[in-house]
């Protein structure tokens, strides 16, 4: 498998994922009465699943608004992933700070694979 291939294959599944598990935690909590930072994290879940959507079409066809969908996708991802500790956990900032940088460090990753697979065969990796 080219690398191109394997980075491509690894970016949309890893947002696949990510999408199927937000619309599982969302839809979970449906139902439930909640407050406006849960509603708000709920809300986030639900675009980063789209944004999520959205990259993996993207990618496949190899879309030129795809990076700006997958920066748009990353910081929503990171954005619900500082929020999530203190509305859904009931923790302090200091879990929102490392939820927040586990949340960058992944969507790094995404973002590495998926701009890897979207670079032209003779194009320097991206840095």
């Amino acid at each position: 498998m080219k690398s191109r291939t394997g980075s491509l294959v690894g970016a949309c599944l890893l947002l696949a994922l990510f999408a199927y598990l937000a619309v599982r935690s969302s839809l979970s909590i449906t139902g439930i009465d909640l407050t406006a930072g849960q509603r708000a994290v709920r809300t986030l879940q639900w675009w980063y699943a789209v944004l999520a959507a959205m990259s993996i079409v993207g990618l496949i066809f190899r879309h030129n608004g795809t990076r700006l969908v997958l920066f748009a996708w990353a910081a929503i991802f990171t954005t619900r992933h500082a929020l999530a500790p203190v509305f859904l956990g009931g923790t302090g900032i200091g879990m929102a700070i490392v939820g927040g940088a586990i949340g960058l460090a992944v969507a790094i990753g995404v973002l590495f694979l998926a701009f890897r697979a979207l670079q032209s065969p003779g194009e320097s990796p991206v840095t």
